[in-house]
């Protein structure tokens, strides 16, 4: 008996060792908590004390406008978008605007008349809306607006001769130009079509496609349809020729 209630003391002395070391530990973290909820305290009025600076910076900036015109263009062809910033009615000189078009983002700096001229250029036509803005600096708020820019495929003509061949030729060659305005379109396929066969060339570097015509030897005069598909940026066309064989 004695030895039980000897290991029953010793047990008793562990037991109260370990409750002092709990109680010390407990007291520790009880003082970090505290530090941690006084910084937690500290931080928020910091951050509040700032949103409060920004509050007041913001009402003190200048309201501004920013404004760009609507643009018609045609494909592959320079076009200008004017964007006019002002403040309370006064244009705002030397300020950095943007535009963000089609995924691209083009700066200009406005002038004397608060007008910066953007210039834009589309390889497709289509219909296509503008983002403009104006950052804002130290003394001027931000703005922003949005226009619209409607891009036009090019018109194009078909320069289809008469031409006359002999009966016992066997590639006939008929050369069909293509332009747009002045401009000789190149790599562009143009089809011919005459009594149900169809046939196709591309135009080389002075617009020029030369088609052979190999499976027409009967004697007559026959029309001939010539046919440009167009594309992104061109417009298609159709012509009718005359073609001999004698």
């Amino acid at each position: 008996m004695a030895n039980d209630l000897a290991d029953a003391n010793a047990k008793v002395d562990n037991l109260t060792a370990d409750l002092a070391d709990a109680q010390a530990n407990a007291t520790s973290l009880a003082n970090d908590l505290a530090d941690a909820n006084g910084k937690v305290d500290n931080l928020t009025a910091q951050l509040i004390e700032a949103e409060k600076q920004i509050e007041t910076l913001s009402a003190e900036l200048i309201p501004t406008t920013i404004a760009a015109n609507n643009l018609k263009i045609k494909a592959l062809t320079n076009g200008n978008i004017k964007v006019t910033l002002k403040a309370n009615g006064t244009a705002l000189a030397n300020k950095t605007v943007n535009v963000i078009l089609n995924g691209v983002v083009y700066n200009g700096t406005t002038g004397e008349d608060g007008v910066a001229k953007i210039v834009v250029k589309f390889a497709s036509a289509g219909t296509y809306y503008a983002t403009v803005t104006f950052a804002g600096d130290d003394t001027y708020k931000s703005s922003i607006s949005t226009s619209k820019v409607v891009v036009s495929k090019k018109a194009t003509k078909i320069i289809a001769p008469t031409k006359k061949f002999k009966a016992k030729t066997k590639i006939k060659k008929v050369k069909i130009t293509l332009k747009s305005g002045s401009k000789v379109l190149k790599s562009k396929k143009i089809t011919l079509k005459v009594k149900g066969k169809t046939y196709t060339a591309k135009t080389n570097s002075k617009g020029v496609a030369t088609i052979k015509v190999t499976k027409l030897t009967k004697i007559g005069t026959f029309t001939y349809t010539v046919k440009f598909a167009g594309d992104k940026a061109y417009k298609g066309i159709i012509k009718k020729g005359k073609m001999t064989i004698n």
